[in-house]
């Protein structure tokens, strides 16, 4: 048996097909984006910053084909435009950030919701 006596990372707790790209600043690396759905709880609002260079630089932009699981594949951060659906995993403390701070929340992985590849 092992016992592991550190805490574990924090789990990335926002997850699903929840925000939609409404501006794109490709020199900084940042997407804006909205909630997809008026109707469920408000995660993002109506234009939310968010820093894509660390999933960029992790190679974290990806896109999986619904018709085939096993079509998943790295795409560019280029590939993404305005109007595109996007499943964003964010950590919790994140999102909490973006209430204190002027700063654009962290995203650890984009994936593209939006069938078009």
């Amino acid at each position: 048996m092992v016992v592991r006596l550190w805490k574990k990372e924090e789990d990335i707790l926002h997850v699903g097909l929840n925000a939609k790209i409404v501006e794109i600043d490709s020199a900084e690396h940042i997407i804006y984006v909205s909630d997809m759905n008026e109707n469920i709880k408000k995660v993002f609002g109506k234009k939310c910053a968010i820093d894509c260079s660390q999933a960029i630089e992790r190679e974290n932009v990806i896109y999986v084909n619904y018709e085939d699981a096993n079509d998943v594949r790295n795409i560019s951060f280029e590939d993404l435009a305005v109007g595109d659906e996007v499943i964003l995993n964010i950590y919790d403390s994140e999102l909490q950030k973006e209430t204190i701070m002027a700063d654009a929340i962290v995203v650890e992985q984009i994936q593209l919701g939006t069938q078009r590849m």
